[in-house]
């Protein structure tokens, strides 16, 4: 089978300030996809990363409540670059990656860990 990589963002199952111990409906879909597109070459991954800077979160960095809240609730005291997610999905579409499929990776400065 050919060597093949793309990426399809979604962007349809955000959710914003939960934390999820148990395995959700998205990682169970994603599980699933990963068990039965794994014979086709498709490898199905998930990047879930903490507060990032961008235009999105703009209105929330903009207030200092907010963004302390944000920086207290991760071991790291910070939000994310996106150059630093961006490296992650870059590993992920790179042939360094070609044996994980069915996994999430998550980056958020020890968000998940708290």
């Amino acid at each position: 089978m050919p060597e093949r990589a793309g990426l399809t963002p979604s962007t349809r199952d955000i959710h914003v300030g939960m934390q999820m111990p148990e395995p959700t409906p998205q990682h169970k879909k994603l599980e699933s996809l990963a068990g039965e597109w794994a014979d086709r070459g498709v490898r199905v991954n998930a990047v879930a990363p903490t507060y990032i800077e961008t235009a999105m979160t703009r209105g929330g960095m903009d207030r200092p409540d907010w963004l302390a809240t944000w920086k207290e609730m991760t071991p790291m005291h910070r939000v994310g670059r996106p150059d630093e997610i961006a490296s992650v999905v870059l590993f992920l579409a790179s042939a360094a990656s070609s044996l994980m499929t069915g996994s999430v990776v998550v980056v958020d400065g020890g968000y998940t860990v708290c």
